[in-house]
């Protein structure tokens, strides 16, 4: 298996784009799946798409987790990739 350098590649949120559905924007503050490498032991919170309940889990453990049936429901999933697209540009110096 190769290893991936590039961390945008090697990200939770690129590894697993269902994860991004499911990340909580209020309770993991400004961070996005983006943020922590696929294989990240660190823990978020979620929520589950199924029933609404908010819960924490290892970010790797979610990741693995690849065939989760995923149906955003009312999740600002655009303000996640709006937080993403201002951390980007920030970097840029833009």
């Amino acid at each position: 298996r190769r290893s991936i350098s590039c961390p945008t590649c090697a990200s939770a949120g690129f590894q697993n784009p269902d994860l991004i559905a499911e990340w909580h924007p209020e309770k993991n503050g400004n961070t996005t799946p983006y943020d922590f490498s696929a294989n990240s032991q660190k823990q978020a919170w979620f929520i589950c798409s199924s029933c609404g309940s908010e819960y924490m889990a290892r970010i790797a453990a979610r990741v693995k987790r690849k065939n989760n049936k995923l149906t955003p429901k009312e999740l600002p999933v655009e303000k996640i990739y709006e937080i993403k697209d201002k951390k980007i540009r920030n970097r840029l110096g833009m």
